[in-house]
């Protein structure tokens, strides 16, 4: 039997590891503001937050943070799995004036 493959994906690893959702297919970016609100619902600070995906320090998170630096999506997929946090991290849900 041939192994089946997703109209969007030939990649027989992704059917395989990632029960046939290709991870490559579609890049996410995630937004500065859903990683400042994933931190946030995390309780940690930057600098914790940067170890916990062991990093040795803070400063590229907090570049992550800033919009000087584009973020790694492999340290968020480490960071959400972590904190038992869904990926793509979710957008914070906007606050209406009043």
């Amino acid at each position: 039997m041939g192994r089946r493959k997703k109209p969007n994906c030939d990649h027989v690893e992704c059917e395989i590891q990632h029960q046939g959702r290709c991870l490559r297919a579609a890049p996410i970016s995630t937004s500065i503001a859903a990683l400042r609100a994933a931190r946030a619902a995390s309780y940690l600070t930057q600098d914790e937050a940067a170890r916990l995906v062991h990093m040795s320090d803070g400063r590229v998170w907090r570049r992550w943070e800033a919009g000087s630096r584009p973020i790694s999506e492999t340290a968020v997929q480490l960071f959400a799995l972590l904190t038992d946090q869904p990926y793509p991290l979710a957008e914070p849900e906007a606050v209406a004036p009043g």
